[in-house]
């Protein structure tokens, strides 16, 4: 498989709708390779909050979950090797006032990414995000997080390899 195939461009554009007495819907407009789809953002997910290292963890997710219920909220990075090696309840339990949650990974062995999105699938998340942007000095000496933006085509295997064991959408963080 190709990256080209795998990798999407996702823009959300807000548009005024006239048939809604002129207030604003929002649009996301996906282009795949030659295709484009232009789909509504579900009211839940206009608004994310970014998974951050030691701090988006389930006492920060329930603070913000009070805030609001239109958000989707992101874990901590969580490394492949430490769901299926370590504390898997503490590392993936939630409580289930914080959904919709997705769950963010670590790693770039495609097999052991696609072990531990097996290992989360009964814990319930709403989409798995692959790790492709934190600059932290931890992931660096790894080969994940923001390393592996120069590495697309083991992006596109891991991405790949994911979406084989997820039920739930897969998608990549980066930075631009």
């Amino acid at each position: 498989m190709t990256f080209g195939a795998i990798w999407s461009l996702r823009k959300v554009v807000r548009l005024r709708d006239p048939e809604q007495n002129g207030t604003f819907s929002m649009l996301e407009i996906r282009k795949t390779g030659l295709e484009t789809a232009v789909v509504p953002v579900p009211a839940a997910f206009r608004l994310s909050v970014a998974p951050m290292m030691d701090w988006t963890d389930r006492h920060c997710r329930h603070f913000h979950r009070l805030m609001t219920r239109r958000a989707m909220l992101y874990t901590e990075m969580v490394t492949a090797a430490a769901i299926i090696h370590g504390p898997r309840d503490r590392l993936l339990a939630f409580s289930a006032e914080e959904h919709p949650v997705a769950l963010q990974l670590g790693g770039s062995d495609p097999a052991e990414l696609a072990h531990a999105v097996r290992l989360a699938a009964p814990y319930g998340y709403a989409e798995i995000n692959l790790n492709v942007g934190c600059p932290s000095d931890r992931v660096q000496s790894g080969c994940f997080g923001a390393v592996l933006m120069e590495r697309p085509a083991l992006v596109a295997q891991c991405v790949a390899a994911m979406r084989g064991a997820s039920d739930v959408p897969v998608t990549v963080k980066c930075r631009i």
